[in-house]
């Protein structure tokens, strides 16, 4: 590890002329660091990020990649060229969810602990923790901080009694081109399901503190200080803030999953929380004082957009070194927690698959190879991310019920073997070498892609495989079937319903942004231009 760090350092050396990092003067809250900045820069930038919910790179199947350590990076070296940043994370980061299951513990704090390492390259400067950032309890939280070079800024932190080996502070200051501005942390402990004991009353802390850095030099009358907040406690936990608090200039925040392209506002206080994983990044212009544009008014707010083309527009992109490495690390650690799950076929008869469909519906499976659901999963194995659980979750059937390990994929004389498993992968990467990008791939492309995987399965033995999105994916199937006796039959308009459920569950806001309105409310008639795309022929004489 300590050579990946240095590997990542290096590129830094070269770019020293770009990096002002002002020495700590007086106290300890009068640390400046300001990354960047040209000479003609006439502001400083807060540059805000929010719900990264444990994400290291772009998962590979939207259509539009968004996101991503090596993708931030090269967006960070663009605004870094042109103007002073500071670096600031709302939390809900390190992990994706409230909780972590046991079965993927080692391989979620794995990715984790990269995860710091990859905002330390980034610049990461103050970090306010959110619920997510507890999800393996508070001790996990402690060890993974032990790698931070970036500074935990909570007002209502209560250090405990152990010596802690990263930096936290209560508040802290920065000072360019005659303005100060002061940042300002807290959590909401009353959203932490782990975590909780280690903070305090919010607001009685946020009273104390802004006490102290009135005694600082911060006065709320003075055009050339700007007061930022920080919380990962939600908008109502914000706008409670800004009541007991109203000389807040800008409040930054997560956990809620809002997105603004602008600024709420509330009083006078501009209130932001970015969208998950680095999709998309926030940019705050505070002018200096000297500029015509000092009126807090006009500050600038900027809504950076973290193309998958970020990532190499910076020459020896050292991100792609570290997550070709994290990759594979990982992958082995998952591994080892599929062999500690329980098999799937206890006594069940295996799950049908798309080829016991095949049979007597040609038709429907002619339309099915056409679509990228065919091919599913060989997305998940271009981007070496096959064992991934949120992903394999969406990329193929019934993960979890017809088969809980990747070992189990797929079935010989309809049970699970591995030996002739591990040959069957090694025989499909040496077909299918250069694995395409399905989604730039014409219909015709797609379904012989399918259609030769099919052929391969048959030659292999295989008799039951669930990679890919099937039939059963999208439909319900009576175990009797094809010889129920009391058979129910769906209108259209009700089958159309279960199908669009299902539909949802994979294709949500995140991974299928172009189907929703702002990122919330489903767009129904970009949803039925794609059910109509992929909707099988008509099964009824």
């Amino acid at each position: 590890m300590r050579y990946l760090i240095v590997a990542f350092m290096l590129p830094m050396l070269f770019i020293g002329c770009e990096k002002i990092i002002e020495s700590m003067e007086g106290d300890e809250y009068s640390s400046k660091k300001i990354i960047g900045g040209s000479k003609n820069s006439d502001h400083l930038s807060v540059i805000l990020s929010g719900n990264i919910n444990g994400e290291t790179h772009p998962c590979g199947c939207r259509h539009f990649p968004l996101g991503g350590l090596a993708q931030a990076y090269g967006l960070m070296e663009k605004l870094k060229k042109e103007k002073g940043i500071v670096y600031v994370d709302a939390g809900d980061t390190f992990f994706g969810s409230q909780s972590v299951s046991d079965f993927q513990k080692e391989s979620k704090i794995f990715t984790a602990k990269q995860l710091v390492i990859g905002l330390n390259n980034l610049g990461l400067k103050y970090f306010v923790p959110g619920d997510q950032d507890f999800a393996a309890g508070s001790d996990v939280f402690f060890d993974i901080m032990k790698q931070a070079k970036f500074t935990l800024l909570a007002a209502n932190f209560k250090a405990p009694k152990q010596k802690l080996d990263f930096k936290f502070k209560a508040w802290d200051k920065i000072e360019k081109g005659g303005r100060t501005v002061f940042f300002i942390g807290a959590v909401n402990p009353r959203i932490l399901r782990s975590g909780s004991e280690l903070f305090s009353d919010p607001f009685n802390a946020l009273k104390s503190t802004f006490s102290e850095i009135k005694k600082n030099g911060y006065d709320p009358k003075n055009k050339s200080h700007t007061l930022v907040f920080i919380t990962s406690g939600g908008a109502s936990f914000e706008e409670n803030v800004i009541r007991s608090f109203p000389e807040i200039d800008w409040s930054l925040g997560a956990h809620n999953q809002n997105f603004n392209k602008f600024p709420a506002k509330f009083k006078e206080t501009k209130m932001i929380q970015m969208l998950s994983r680095n999709h998309y990044i926030g940019e705050i212009r505070i002018p200096f004082s000297d500029t015509p544009s000092n009126d807090f008014i006009k500050n600038e707010y900027i809504v950076h957009e973290v193309r998958d083309e970020l990532a190499k527009e910076v020459s020896n992109n050292p991100f792609f070194e570290f997550l070709d490495k994290y990759k594979a690390e990982v992958k082995i650690i998952q591994t080892k927690e599929e062999e500690n799950m329980s098999s799937a076929f206890a006594s069940n008869a295996p799950i049908p698959t798309a080829n016991s469909c095949l049979g007597c519906h040609q038709q429907q499976g002619e339309k099915w190879f056409s679509t990228d659901h065919s091919v599913a999963y060989s997305t998940l194995i271009r981007v070496n991310e096959e064992k991934k659980g949120e992903c394999i979750e969406c990329h193929t059937l019934d993960y979890g019920k017809a088969f809980k390990k990747t070992s189990e994929i797929a079935l010989f004389d309809a049970k699970p073997n591995q030996d002739r498993l591990e040959n069957y992968w090694k025989a499909f990467r040496t077909k299918f070498k250069d694995l395409p990008v399905v989604r730039e791939l014409a219909t015709e492309k797609v379904s012989e892609f399918g259609k030769s995987w099919k052929q391969f399965d048959d030659e292999q033995g295989v008799t039951h495989q669930y990679a890919n999105v099937q039939c059963l994916n999208c439909h319900g199937q009576s175990p009797e079937h094809p010889f129920e006796m009391n058979k129910v039959t769906l209108s259209k308009n009700a089958r159309k319903e279960n199908i669009k459920t299902n539909c949802l569950n994979c294709h949500t806001p995140d991974q299928s942004p172009q189907w929703y309105k702002d990122g919330k409310a489903l767009n129904d008639e970009v949803f039925n231009t794609h059910y109509k795309e992929i909707a099988c022929p008509s099964i009824e004489k």
